[in-house]
């Protein structure tokens, strides 16, 4: 089995038991890449996702601990932070990008 193929398995959540080590294979990935990363199930909830035992992913296993990283603490976040606002309008998950903006393909600006 390839890179690839493997990886997908591992990430792959078919029950709530699986949540524990698809977070953990997730995590792994983007510490080899230099990244840390965060999960949300749904950005137009606070709800965080929680594995089989009902801990927090992003606290037990991508290690936002400290104070101000606890984003899911702050119950307006999903309505100020601009990322998710743009989804809203755009009526997709949009990613940022630099020299774009947010993944739309409009030019910086041109959201308001």
């Amino acid at each position: 089995m390839d890179w690839a193929n493997s990886t997908f398995e591992q990430v792959t959540i078919r029950a709530v038991e699986d949540v524990r080590p698809a977070a953990i294979a997730i995590r792994d990935v983007a510490l080899k890449l230099d990244l840390r990363i965060a999960v949300c199930p749904d950005i137009s909830s606070k709800e965080q996702m929680l594995d089989a035992d009902g801990k927090i992913i992003n606290a037990d296993i991508f290690g936002w601990t400290a104070d101000g990283e606890r984003w899911w603490e702050n119950g307006t976040l999903a309505l100020s932070s601009p990322f998710p606002r743009a989804s809203r309008y755009e009526s997709e998950p949009c990613q940022h990008r630099d020299k774009n903006g947010p993944g739309t393909g409009l030019k910086r600006g041109q959201l308001g």
